[in-house]
Order: C-alpha cells, then sequence, then structure tokens
C-alpha cells in the first residue's frame, strides 16, 4: 500500500522501544495497554519517518489486526496522540480516488514529540505478526487453530485436506519466523528507493478456503513491494542476494498432475503454432489456466491494459502491454489459447480451469519445503510472492 501514498504507511507491527512504552505507562496509567501500544505505534512511526499515513477504514484495522492494533484502539490513540500534541492531522491528507474502499490521512510530527527520542531504527515485532491468515482469520497462537477449524467448510475436499495439515503448517510458519527470519539483518543502505524496509523480517502464510498459501511480508513496508532491481540490492546478514525464479512452475504442475514430464520450450511450442512472442505466449497460458471463461480471459486481459498502462507512468523503462502486443502481432487471444491447445494437448483440459488458488498452494508448499531444507542447512533465504 506504501506505494500509493507519498507517506510512509502507519505500520502495525512496529516494535516500540522499550523507553518509549515505559513513559506512555507513566503517561497514561488509567488507558488500556493496547490503547497505549497505538499511541506508541504513532511516536514511534513519526520519530522515524517524520510524517506517516493512516487509514480510516474499519475493515483496514479488523482484517489486519493484531493483538493490540485495533479499529477503535487506534482511534482512541489519534485522539490522544493529536489533543497531547505528539501529533498533528494533516489536513492535505493522501487520499487515493484509484483505490476502490477505504480512506486514509497523514500525520505529522506535533509540537511534544520531543518528549520522546528514538535511538534504534525500528524493526518489525514478529510477536504481533500472524504467523498464518486462514479466510482472512489471523493465527498468532496454536490456540487459535481451533478457532481456525470451526470456520473451515469440511465438506470440500481441499478443506478436509488442509484440516488435516494445518497443525504441520502452523509448526513450520513458526519454526521459520522464531528460528530463521527473525534472525535475518536486512540491510536496504545499498537501495536508491525512498522506501523503507524493517531490517527484521517475518512472514505470513495466506490461504483462502484451504488453497494459494503464499508467503507474504505483513506490515506494508515490505522488500516484496521493491522493483527486481532493487531487491537484487539488498544485503541479508551484511551478504549479497540473487533472485532464483521457476520457469513455466504453474505448466510443470499442469503436467506432473496429469503424470508427463513438462517440455523444457513450453513456450516456444505455443510460439510456432500462432507466431507470437514469448510474453504473450506466457501471459495468455496463466490467464487462459487461471480464468473460468473466454470473457473473464478477455476482462483480464483489458484489466491489465489499464493497470500496466497506469504503472508504466512511473517506470523509467515502460513494460509490455498484453493488449498491445496481441494488436502488433495480429492475432486475438482466442487463437493463441488454440495454439496452446495443440502444442500441449495433455493439459487442454485445465484451459479456463480456474486453477489459480489450487496452482499457488502447490506452488507455496514447494517453496516452504525449500525455506526449511535451507534452514537446516544454514543459508539464508526469503520468499517473494
Amino acid at each position: 500500500m506504501t506505494d500509493k501514498y507519498r507517506a510512509n504507511f502507519l505500520n502495525r507491527f512496529v516494535k516500540i522501544p522499550e523507553d518509549i512504552l515505559d513513559k506512555l505507562n507513566i503517561l497514561y496509567p488509567n488507558e488500556y495497554e493496547n490503547v497505549r501500544h497505538c499511541i506508541g505505534l504513532i511516536v514511534a512511526n513519526l520519530l522515524d519517518f517524520g510524517e506517516v499515513a493512516y487509514s480510516r477504514n474499519k475493515n483496514f484495522y479488523t482484517k489486519n489486526r493484531t493483538k493490540h492494533y485495533t479499529y477503535a484502539n487506534m482511534l482512541r490513540a489519534l485522539e490522544i496522540a493529536i489533543a497531547d500534541g505528539y501529533a498533528v492531522s494533516l489536513e492535505t491528507g493522501y487520499y487515493n480516488q484509484t483505490l476502490k474502499r477505504g480512506k486514509s490521512s497523514t500525520l505529522g510530527a506535533g509540537p511534544q514529540l520531543s518528549e520522546f527520542c528514538l535511538e534504534e531504527k525500528l524493526e518489525l515485532d514478529v510477536a504481533l505478526l500472524p504467523l498464518l491468515v486462514v479466510d482472512e482469520r489471523p493465527v498468532f497462537e496454536f490456540d487459535d487453530l481451533n478457532l481456525v477449524k470451526e470456520r473451515i467448510n469440511i465438506e470440500s475436499i481441499e478443506s478436509r485436506n488442509f484440516a488435516s495439515r494445518l497443525e504441520r503448517i502452523y509448526d513450520e510458519a513458526l519454526k521459520l519466523n522464531k528460528g530463521y527470519w527473525n534472525k535475518m539483518v536486512l540491510d536496504t543502505r545499498y537501495i536508491g528507493s525512498k522506501q523503507k524496509c524493517f531490517n527484521r523480517v517475518g512472514l505470513t502464510r495466506l490461504f483462502k478456503k484451504g488453497l494459494m498459501g503464499r508467503w507474504f511480508q505483513k506490515g506494508e513496508m515490505s522488500y516484496q513491494q521493491l522493483s527486481g532491481e532493487e531487491r537484487a540490492k539488498l544485503r541479508i546478514n551484511g551478504e549479497r542476494v540473487t533472485e532464483i525464479d521457476y520457469s513455466a512452475m504453474h505448466p510443470h504442475v499442469l503436467y506432473a498432475w496429469e503424470s508427463k514430464q513438462c517440455p523444457s520450450d513450453f513456450y516456444e511450442g505455443i510460439m510456432k503454432e500462432c507466431g507470437c512472442n514469448r510474453f504473450i505466449a506466457k501471459s495468455i497460458s496463466l490467464i487462459a489456466i487461471n480464468a473460468d471463461s473466454y470473457n473473464s480471459l478477455v476482462g483480464a486481459i483489458n484489466n491489465n491494459k489499464l493497470e500496466t498502462e497506469r504503472a508504466n507512468r512511473n517506470r523509467a523503462v515502460p513494460e509490455p502491454v498484453l493488449y498491445c502486443e496481441l494488436k502488433k502481432y495480429g492475432l486475438t487471444a482466442k487463437e493463441v489459447v488454440e495454439a496452446i491447445k495443440i502444442a500441449h494437448p495433455a493439459i487442454g483440459k485445465y484451459i479456463y480451469s480456474a486453477s489459480a488458488n489450487k496452482l499457488m498452494l502447490v506452488e507455496s508448499d514447494i517453496m516452504t519445503s525449500v525455506l526449511l531444507k535451507l534452514m537446516r542447512l544454514g543459508i539464508n533465504a526469503l520468499a517473494c510472492t
């Protein structure tokens, strides 16, 4: 969300320095601990960034809640911080009209903020990070699993399989966060971007109806939101990084489901059939597999056009627009789909199968297995969605 605002977004997973919390405990002994925590979030973020964006959307707070950070608590904390001069509400809030819902504004440093000081860089508080989010319900501790199981629809095969794996999934997330990622120091000094990432890392694994399962860095300031060029400049525990991408992952999984080996030149076969370039072959293949009909495929292409053209306004090197590439090659999406079926009849039945979440689950399971092995080998690695 930070890329939509000129100010850094008020982060709900800040590890607030003890001296700030101690002072707030003295200043506000009659306030709830959670309210004091939210005041601490405001103070710490203002000290570090000078100006921060925050949301007035109730869904933002409830969907992304931690043990302390809730809508009511933050509203009370905002009221106190502004009334007591630690923050000022800036009238020119950075509300982005393109957002579908919600409204955000900004806070600036108030005249009394000098009563506090920040001698250390903000870190991610992994103790507040939900290890899993299942159908929008966060799981912080093992006891939360029972609440999740009660909401899972046990009638579907996917849900039953997921429920049987839930404890192991929780254990894996706990191991990776507490014994692996939280020991890494993420150094962003070599990045030219104004975006700031926390120097400690925590990741949450997100599931939808027992599917998907991808790893996301929560907290709105994330290395995952950086460009590929910027991520290459990161340092983990002082070491340079490299980014590994698995070629044609989803087509390989589909072939595996059919007990067949995916050709190493998967996209080249499509290119030969219809005369398109690799960009078109890859884009249409992935969208068609994850769409549920030809109409949804066309809709996705049109949406991609709008989103890519909007993003290209801020890019030094514009990315290709699928809609325009099809026009340039004199092709329709339907013709490319037919080329996919001819080049790869073994997986033709998956066209318009809406398999995105199932494929992402397999992909994320593979990623998790790799990360656990790298952790045992003592090799630092992070997941990148």
